[in-house]
C-alpha cells in the first residue's frame, strides 16, 4: 500500500461478538495508527508549499545575522535524521510581544481558530519529528531534497525516545511534506491534521525550518523554525517558533556529525566581558602566584583545548541551605563549555578525527594567555520517579547562555549571560535578557572550592531584575553523601557539591589526603609531647595536681574518644571525601593517626586519674579540704553555660539560614532536621575543643589561687595547635563559608569572617587569661614594685 500526505494514517475498529449482557462483552475499540518508517510513500507536488516560505518571512533578522547552512541533499537528509531524535522546544514570537500567558494563540496557529477543548501551553509542550523520509528531489532542482514526516506534540517532560514509539493519532499529530531548497538552505512543508472532520483535515499549516550556520550567545540552536496557519480568513501574522537548544555535551556525541563538520561560534560580547573583568580585578598577583589553575599544557593545541574545556565543567548539587523554600534537596547546577578559543564541541583524536571548521591545526597557544570561552549554565532537579534531571527555575533563573574570557593565570572566568524571557523590556535581544554578568572563580589544583556569582545589571524596579546569586561548590563529584540513613530509601544530599573535572583530580586528592594524614600525625605527636610534659611536670610538682580541672580533662578524654568510637575524622574534617581508590598510604596514615589518638587518650586518662586520686585523698583539716578540692560540679555547670552560650551564638550567626521549617512535601523533613542537628553537634564539638581552657579558668577563679597547675608549654602548645587547625581550615577553604544568601538580607562573607576571627581571638584570650591567673602573684608584686618606684621618684 502506498501512502501520501493526505492519506498516511490507518483506521480500524474492534467489536465484541458477545451479547451486551455477557461479562465478556466490551465496547467498540477504535484503532488509529500511521505508516511505518519502511512503508511506501508517494510524494505529491510541493509547488504550492514552496512559494509560501519564500523568502524568510518570520526570521529574516536571524538569517541575516547568523547565516544559513547549505548542504548537499544527502548531507541534509543525514542531519535531519539525527535531529529527529531530539525534542524541539516551542516558544511564542518575541517580535510581537509574545507571552506565555497568550496560550490561546497556540491553538489558533495549529487549528486556525481557538479550540476550547485543547488546553495547550508553551511551557508544557514540545515537538518531535517521526518517520522522517528524505530523498533526493526528482523534479526541478535535483540538488534539493523531498521530505515527509509526522509532527507530534508531546508533553515537555516526556522522554523523546518514548515519544518516538507512539503511533496513535489521538492528540496533536500533523502530517507534513515539503522540499528543502539548497540555494536558500530552508525546508518548507505543508502540514495536515489527520482525522475525519473535513475542516481539520485541510492542510492549513505552514512549516519552515533552517539550520543556522553559526552559534552565538543569542543563537544556540541547531535548528530554528516556525509554524503558522494559512487558512483563509485567519490572520497568519502570529506564529509559533521552535528550536533545538543544544547542550554542549550534545556536541561530544560522535553520532552527530553535524557538530564538528559545519558549526562555528561567533563571539559578540567579548568587549563587555573584558570591561567586566577589569571592574572585577582584584589584587591577586601575590595570592595567585604560587597557585596553578586549569590551563593548556602544551602539546597539540586542539587536543589541549578539548581537555581544558572538560576541566572547566562544573556539575553538582546545591546544598539545602542554599535553596529557597519550596524547592527540594536535589537541585543541581551544571555549566558546560560550548567553545574554547577556536574549538567548538569535541576534538576526536582518532584516525578519522573531525574538527570544527573554525579550528586550525596551525594555531598555537600558551598556558598564560586569555582564552575566549562560551558556556551553557542550567539548573536542574532530580525527579525521584524517573531518576532523571529536568530543568527548573532557581531564583528566577533556569538556563543562561554565556560567553566571555577565561584567565588561566588567576583561574577566573568573566562572562556575559543571556536568558530567555517571556516579556519585553530594555536590553532584550531576540527574546533574551542579556544584561547578566557571571563570574566563576576556579580553585587551584591543590584547593577545592569554586565560587559562582550571577548578578543582574538591571535596576531593582525592572521586572526582569533578579537578586544576586552566589554559590560555593567544591570539586568532589555530585553524588549521594548521606549523613544518616535513618531507615529511609533515599539518602540525604549534603552539599554544596560540585565538580570542575580536573584530569588529575584523583591524583591531587590522593596527595592532599596524604598531606592531611601527615599533618594529623605531626599535630597528634605534638599533643602527645605536650601531654607528656604536663604529666612529667605534675610528677615533679605534686602540690599542683589537685588544682588541675577535672572537667577540662574529662572533656579532653571525651574529645579523643569520639573519633575512635564513631570512626569520624581526627582533628579536622578532610576537604575531600574518602574513597578506597585514594591509595594505601593515606589509609596507613589514617590508622597511624588513630593509634596516636589512642596514645593521647591513655596519657590524658592517666592525668585524670592522678588528679581524681589527689582531690579525693583524705585530708587532715577541713580548711585544707576546702582549698584542695575544687567545686567540680559548679565548674561543670559554669562550663556548660559558657559552651551553650557560644553554641547559640554560632548557630545564629553561622547557620541562620539552616534554621527553617520545611514545608510538607518540599523536603524530607526528618532528614533535614537531622542535618541541622548534626551541624549544631559538630559546632558544639568544635567549641569544646577550641575552648578547652574554660574549665581551668573557672576553677582558678573559684579557688582564688595562683598555683601554676598547668605547665606553660602545655596550654600554650595546645592553643597553638588549635590555631594551626583554624589556619589550615582557612587556607583549604578560602571562601570561608558555604552559606550564601541574597545580599539584600545578609552579607555572608563578612558574617562568616567575623565569626571565624572571633573564635580565633577568643582562643588566644583564654590562653592569656590562664597565663595571667597562674602568674598573678609575680604580676602583682611587679605592680607593687612599680608603684613604689614611682612613689620614690616623686619624693626625690
Amino acid at each position: 500500500m502506498t501512502f501520501s500526505l493526505r492519506n498516511r494514517e490507518i483506521h480500524g475498529e474492534m467489536h465484541s461478538l458477545n451479547e451486551k449482557a455477557s461479562p465478556k462483552y466490551f465496547d467498540t475499540v477504535y484503532i488509529s495508527s500511521q505508516l511505518g518508517h519502511q512503508s511506501m510513500y508517494q510524494f505529491s507536488s510541493t509547488e504550492q508549499a514552496s512559494p509560501t516560505c519564500e523568502p524568510y518571512p518570520y526570521f529574516h533578522d536571524e538569517v541575516m545575522e547568523d547565516g544559513v547552512q547549505k548542504f548537499t541533499w544527502s548531507e541534509f537528509c543525514t542531519i535531519l535524521d539525527q535531529i529527529s531524535w531530539e525534542a524541539l522546544s516551542v516558544f511564542p514570537d518575541y517580535k510581537l510581544g509574545g507571552s506565555y500567558v497568550e496560550d490561546r494563540k497556540l491553538t489558533s496557529v495549529l487549528f486556525g481558530k481557538d479550540n476550547g477543548d485543547m488546553n495547550l501551553s508553551y511551557k508544557h509542550i514540545k515537538l518531535i519529528l517521526q518517520h522522517v523520509q528524505c530523498r533526493q528531489a526528482t523534479s526541478n532542482d535535483s540538488h534539493g531534497a523531498e521530505v515527509s514526516a509526522m509532527l507530534r506534540v508531546i508533553p515537555a517532560d516526556m522522554d523523546p525516545n518514548l515519544a518516538r514509539t507512539l503511533t496513535g493519532l489521538s492528540g496533536l499529530v500533523f502530517n507534513a511534506e515539503g522540499r528543502w531548497n539548497p540555494s536558500s538552505g530552508k525546508l518548507c512543508m505543508l502540514g495536515c491534521r489527520p482525522g475525519d472532520d473535513s475542516e481539520l483535515k485541510r492542510c492549513t499549516l505552514r512549516i519552515s525550518l533552517y539550520f543556522p550556520r553559526a552559534l552565538s550567545i543569542k543563537q544556540r540552536s541547531l535548528v530554528f523554525g516556525s509554524i503558522s496557519n494559512i487558512r483563509d480568513g485567519v490572520s497568519s501574522n502570529y506564529h509559533l517558533l521552535f528550536d533545538l537548544v543544544i547542550q554542549p555535551s550534545y556536541l561530544r556525541n560522535p553520532f552527530y556529525s553535524y557538530n564538528t563538520r559545519y558549526l562555528s561560534y561567533s563571539y559578540s560580547k567579548l568587549s563587555l566581558a573584558s570591561s567586566f573583568k577589569k571592574r572585577a580585578q582584584r589584587f591577586t598577583t601575590l595570592s595567585h602566584s604560587p597557585s596553578r589553575y586549569p590551563a593548556l599544557k602544551g602539546a597539540e593545541s586542539r587536543a589541549q583545548l578539548d581537555s581544558l574545556s572538560y576541566e572547566l565543567l562544573v556539575d553538582g548539587c546545591i546544598a539545602p541551605d542554599q535553596l529557597p523554600d519550596g524547592l527540594g534537596t536535589r537541585i543541581s547546577i551544571r555549566m558546560e563549555v560550548l567553545s574554547l578559543g577556536p574549538l567548538i564541541g569535541h576534538f576526536h583524536d582518532d584516525g578519522s578525527r573531525e574538527v570544527a571548521v573554525n579550528t586550525t591545526a596551525n594555531v598555537t597557544f600558551t598556558n598564560r594567555q586569555l582564552l575566549n570561552v562560551s558556556t551553557h549554565l542550567i539548573f536542574r532537579e532530580l525527579k525521584e520517579e524517573t531518576r532523571e534531571f529536568t530543568m527548573i527555575s532557581y531564583r528566577n533563573i533556569s538556563q543562561v547562555f554565556l560567553e566571555g574570557i577565561y584567565d588561566p593565570v588567576i583561574g577566573e572566568t568573566h562572562l556575559i549571560g543571556c536568558r530567555k524571557v517571556a516579556i519585553g523590556g530594555t536590553g532584550v535581544e531576540r527574546g533574551l535578557d542579556c544584561l547578566i554578568e557571571v563570574e566563576i572563580q576556579y580553585p587551584s589544583e591543590n584547593m577545592e572550592h569554586t565560587k559562582i556569582t550571577i548578578t543582574s545589571q538591571r535596576g531593582r524596579d525592572d521586572p526582569l531584575h533578579f537578586g544576586p546569586v552566589s554559590l560555593l561548590t567544591d570539586k568532589t563529584p555530585c553524588q549521594d553523601h548521606s549523613l544518616y540513613r535513618m531507615g529511609q530509601d533515599e539518602p540525604l544530599y549534603f552539599g554544596p557539591v560540585s565538580l570542575p573535572h580536573y584530569q588529575n583530580h584523583t591524583l591531587i586528592v590522593a596527595y592532599r589526603r596524604t598531606f592531611e594524614g601527615i599533618l594529623r600525625i605531626l599535630l597528634l605527636s605534638g599533643v602527645i609531647a605536650l601531654t607528656w610534659i604536663q604529666l612529667h611536670y605534675m610528677k615533679k610538682q605534686t602540690n599542683v595536681i589537685p588544682y588541675v580541672s577535672l572537667v577540662m580533662l574529662a572533656l579532653q578524654v571525651l574529645g579523643y574518644s569520639l573519633p575512635l568510637l564513631s570512626g569520624a575524622e581526627i582533628l579536622f574534617i578532610s576537604s575531600s571525601y574518602d574513597h578506597d581508590w585514594f591509595g594505601l598510604l593515606p589509609k596507613v596514615l589514617n590508622y597511624a593517626g588513630r593509634f596516636l589518638v589512642l596514645v593521647s587518650l591513655l596519657l590524658t586518662s592517666r592525668i585524670f586519674l592522678m588528679v581524681y586520686k589527689y582531690q579525693n585523698k583524705p585530708l587532715c583539716t577541713s580548711k585544707m579540704k576546702h582549698l584542695w578540692v575544687p567545686h567540680n560540679k559548679l565548674v561543670l555547670l559554669s562550663t556548660s553555660a559558657v559552651h551553650t552560650s557560644v553554641l547559640i551564638w554560632l548557630s545564629v550567626y553561622g547557620h541562620r539560614d539552616m534554621l527553617f521549617h520545611p514545608e510538607n512535601g518540599s523536603y524530607k523533613t526528618g532528614a533535614i532536621h537531622m542535618q541541622q542537628s548534626w551541624m549544631i553537634l559538630k559546632d558544639f564539638a568544635g567549641v569544646v575543643q577550641d575552648f578547652f581552657l574554660v574549665p581551668q579558668i573557672i576553677s582558678n577563679f573559684l579557688l582564688q589561687t595562683n598555683v601554676k597547675s598547668l605547665h606553660k608549654a602545655h596550654y600554650i602548645g595546645l592553643t597553638l595547635i588549635r590555631l594551626v587547625l583554624h589556619l589550615y581550615g582557612y587556607i583549604s577553604d578560602p571562601f570561608l563559608d558555604s552559606k550564601f544568601q541574597d545580599s539584600e538580607f545578609v552579607s555572608p562573607e563578612s558574617t562568616s569572617e567575623f565569626r571565624k576571627s572571633a573564635v580565633v581571638i577568643m582562643i588566644v584570650v583564654l590562653a592569656v587569661i590562664v597565663h595571667i591567673q597562674q602568674n598573678w602573684k609575680k604580676l602583682s608584686q611587679w605592680l607593687e614594685l612599680r608603684k613604689l618606684s614611682d612613689k620614690l621618684d616623686e619624693e626625690v
